[in-house]
């Protein structure tokens, strides 16, 4: 036996009891237990995974969906040695108000802390574009790593279409950092106040006390 359709409609390949209950399961004890998409032709398009919601009871009802719908979802889960335990999901959400023609979307990434088997977000991309970290599940020590080898630079850019306007830089020699912006004023603020303003001059304005070891050197006699 190869497969099977079971008495509810089930493709059962490699197996012969549905362990999950969806309509197809693959199951094997080596590597081909999974499933290969392949595309051959003249052109650049690639197979396809379509997922599709409609809030219609109606199979090929097209009833509109709503803002927090989920529209399809990724799922990774594990054996914890009792049952199937989740490690992350991948959901891909309605953003907005949908209308004819109008479909906001957002992605979201989640995974499952430690001793928990329940995905919590980590990450979102939302219809605007904005990429949101840990949103609605703060952490105590949030960290955005950026892992370089031992030559070149980590770099954060920022870009206004396509031109670098500003980025802040890990030196390859890994003994100073770059702040740059090109051709205007940089403001660094604390308190919610301008503490330090350099200009495309290169000159340097600071707001408050300006002092080191042996005092304020606005003040000390040259």
């Amino acid at each position: 036996e190869r497969c099977r359709v079971d008495s509810s409609g089930r493709l059962l390949i490699g197996d012969t009891t549905h362990r999950t209950g969806q309509k197809l399961e693959v199951s094997d004890t080596g590597s081909t237990g999974s499933l290969s998409l392949r595309r051959y032709s003249a052109n650049a398009h690639p197979s396809y995974v379509d997922f599709f919601k409609s809030r219609s009871g109606t199979l090929g009802g097209e009833t509109v969906v709503q803002s927090g719908d989920n529209l399809g979802q990724i799922t990774w889960g594990g054996s914890d040695g009792t049952d199937r335990a989740y490690a992350a999901f991948i959901q891909a959400e309605v953003d907005g108000t949908p209308g004819d023609g109008d479909m906001p979307g957002r992605l979201v990434f989640s995974t499952s802390a430690d001793g928990s088997e329940s995905p919590s977000e980590r990450m979102r991309i939302g219809s605007n574009g904005n990429v949101t970290l840990n949103k609605g599940n703060a952490i105590a020590n949030a960290t955005l790593i950026l892992s370089k080898g031992a030559t070149g630079a980590a770099k954060l850019e920022f870009d206004e279409v396509d031109s670098q306007k500003a980025y802040i830089e890990l030196d390859a020699s890994e003994d100073l950092i770059h702040y740059a912006a090109a051709g205007v004023t940089q403001k660094f603020y604390a308190s919610g106040s301008t503490a330090l303003t350099l200009d495309s001059s290169q000159n340097a304005t600071f707001a408050g006390t300006v002092s080191d070891s042996y005092g304020d050197l606005r003040s000390i006699p040259i």
